[in-house]
C-alpha cells in the first residue's frame, strides 16, 4: 500500500469463484473479525473489498501507480458512506 505497487491478486470468493485481478491496493480495514483490503480493480474499473484471508497470492507487477481523483481510498470510503446513506 505504502509503495503504491500494482499487484496481480489471485482471489477466492466466498461463493468459490476464483478470480485474478490487477489491483491498486488502497487501504486495510477490519469488519467484524475479517480484515478487508480495499483495491481499485483495473478489470472492473471500480472499488472492491477483498477479505485478506481469501487472497491466494499477491505479486507485484513491477508497476507503481499515482493517486488519481476518484480512485483513492478516501473515494472508496465516501462511496460506501453514500450507499449506506441511500439505504
Amino acid at each position: 500500500i505504502r509503495d503504491r505497487a500494482v499487484l496481480k491478486i489471485r482471489y477466492l470468493s466466498l461463493s468459490g469463484e476464483k478470480t485474478t485481478r490487477l489491483a491498486r491496493p488502497l487501504g486495510l480495514t477490519v469488519f467484524d473479525s475479517a480484515w478487508l483490503l480495499t483495491i481499485w480493480c483495473e478489470r472492473s474499473k471500480d472499488f472492491r473489498h477483498l477479505r485478506v484471508d481469501r487472497i491466494r497470492s499477491a505479486v507485484r507487477t513491477g508497476e507503481n501507480f499515482r493517486h488519481e481523483r476518484g480512485k483513492k481510498f478516501a473515494d472508496a470510503l465516501a462511496q460506501e458512506r453514500s450507499r449506506v446513506d441511500q439505504g
